[in-house]
């Protein structure tokens, strides 16, 4: 029963993100957030690292571009946040395993099927109106919430790299979720 807790306490903190994102983003500069949230996230792991032992300077060496693409993903959607809704990022962020199903059927990894291929075609059509969504309305002058909504789609682009990088990076080097 307490994993049921945990896992429904991770969805309200993930799923909040955006929308205190957005608020964060009128009151301090984007970076000095970024700093803070990196900051944070560094001090709260760095027990768990440092307690498992297991990372050493060939991991660092080989996790480094995994992190820094994985640093786009809040990097871009902070900046993003700053030209349109937060209510438009979860849809957006939806396309996740959209695109990770295109990357799998295309390194042959995985196959599609016929419904999986209407289903992603139909989801990449979705996606496509939220992102001009900004631009059908109101004549279009919404042109800075179209911009926010690329922003936000490069991040769900970047958190989709990140998801097959870090998977790849892990098998490879042996490294726990936690390094």
């Amino acid at each position: 029963m307490p994993y049921l807790l945990a896992i429904a306490l991770a969805a309200l903190l993930g799923g909040s993100v955006p929308a205190l994102a957005k608020f964060a983003v009128v009151v301090f500069p984007t970076f000095s957030l970024l700093f803070i949230r990196f900051f944070v996230a560094c001090m709260t792991l760095l027990p768990l690292i440092v307690r498992s032992k297991e990372l050493n300077l060939r991991m660092l060496k080989n996790l480094t571009l995994v992190g820094i693409v994985g640093a786009l993903n809040p990097i871009i959607l902070y900046i993003a946040l700053k030209y349109t809704q937060a209510s438009v990022s979860p849809l957006l962020y939806a396309a996740t395993p959209l695109l990770t199903a295109l990357y799998l059927s295309r390194k042959k990894l995985e196959t599609i099927s016929r419904n999986s291929a209407i289903g992603i075609i139909i989801g990449f059509v979705g996606v496509a109106i939220i992102i001009a969504l900004p631009l059908i309305i109101n004549n279009g002058t919404q042109q800075l919430s179209f911009k926010g909504n690329l922003l936000i789609f490069a991040a769900v682009v970047a958190f989709t790299i990140y998801g097959i990088m870090s998977k790849k990076q892990s098998v490879k080097i042996g490294a726990s979720p936690v390094a």
